[in-house]
């Protein structure tokens, strides 16, 4: 990276956020700023363990390097999928539309591409519905979202024109969520992470499990829009409080308006989603490494989006992992091969 990407890079960092964890890993670690901005830098060199990498993971806390070896970076992430995932697949993961319709069978709700139809017959696909919820197809982190009630829309046509200017091409029905996953927010539908892996032989399994809920009166439960998130590790049920680090550290017991507890909540479904993503893996079998954003309706699990390069921070949290240890060998027995830079260097794979 040249010197002039270094700076505009650095200009474009979070530097609140970096500067509110430090803080508090400072605080809780006892170590000091130079010496954790060091470290963080180091770690981001060497493995590609981001800013919020290392503080969800607590490396502030975990020196130790073998601990540190147990954990994959989202950098080693992105390599993974990029070795794993074909680019045929990367292609159809990348745009939800396309994907939408790769995994049409699960995905259970109707949905409209802008690319693919008329005004016309977007007018009519309108009528049928509700609520609709409008994306860009090639966009991550629920950004650019937008919900309309059928009700207020004054002009389909004037609609179609704008949505399809601004390239949010795929509008989808609304989802109506299971009343027990409606207990954990107020407005959003709370989802699962759910991921799948391809053995080399072939065999397909779910590595990890994360529940995500809104914790204001938003929509979405992504993290960027006051989302946080908890690892199933049980398979069945919360067991540790939900987590967030978008300005510090935080673990919440209970939803803060209104104050249902979520340790001990069980998810409804969580099986029959297992299975189902397993089964939507086989549509698309070149891709072996996938994380699924899975809602549970009343009459079950449907898949809401395939992502294409699954974030570790979802199922690598500090102090909820037994031994603090991290997952890279449990991804690695699910895909039958190493996923860490450390591993795959031993291996002889060079990237």
């Amino acid at each position: 990276m040249s010197a002039v990407n270094k700076v505009k890079k650095a200009v474009r960092m979070d530097w609140r956020s970096i500067i509110g964890l430090l803080r508090q890993m400072k605080k809780e670690s006892g170590r000091g700023f130079a010496d954790l901005f060091a470290d963080m830098k180091r770690c981001y060199e060497t493995r590609g363990f981001t800013w919020r990498n290392y503080a969800t993971f607590g490396f502030h806390m975990l020196t130790d390097v073998a601990i540190r070896d147990t954990y994959i970076s989202q950098s080693e992430t992105d390599d993974i999928t990029g070795l794993v995932n074909s680019p045929e697949s990367y292609a159809v993961l990348r745009d939800k539309g396309k994907a939408a319709r790769q995994f049409k069978p699960y995905f259970r709700r109707d949905f409209f591409d802008l690319r693919e139809g008329s005004a016309e017959q977007f007018d009519q696909f309108v009528k049928k519905h509700d609520v609709l919820f409008a994306k860009y197809v090639g966009q991550m982190l629920s950004r650019g979202i937008e919900r309309f009630k059928t009700a207020e829309i004054e002009d389909t046509k004037a609609l179609y024109d704008r949505l399809k200017a601004a390239g949010k091409y795929l509008v989808e029905e609304g989802i109506v969520q299971h009343p027990e996953m409606a207990r954990l927010s107020l407005d959003s539908v709370n989802t699962m992470r759910v991921a799948t892996c391809r053995h080399t032989d072939g065999t397909v399994t779910v590595p990890y499990v994360t529940l995500r809920t809104n914790l204001v009166d938003g929509y979405f439960d992504n993290t960027a829009f006051k989302g946080a998130w908890t690892p199933i590790q049980n398979f069945k049920s919360v067991t540790h409080p939900f987590y967030n680090n978008s300005r510090s550290i935080i673990h919440i017991h209970e939803h803060p308006t209104t104050k249902f507890k979520y340790v001990g909540f069980e998810i409804p479904f969580i099986e029959e989603s297992m299975e189902m993503v397993k089964a939507a893996a086989d549509l698309l079998p070149e891709a072996r490494y996938i994380g699924w954003d899975v809602a549970v309706t009343p009459d079950g699990p449907l898949v809401v989006e395939a992502n294409y390069t699954p974030t570790p921070e979802y199922y690598q949290i500090y102090g909820m992992m037994k031994d603090n240890i991290g997952f890279a060998a449990v991804l690695e027995k699910a895909l039958g091969m190493p996923v860490t830079r450390p591993h795959r260097k031993a291996a002889g794979m060079s990237r």
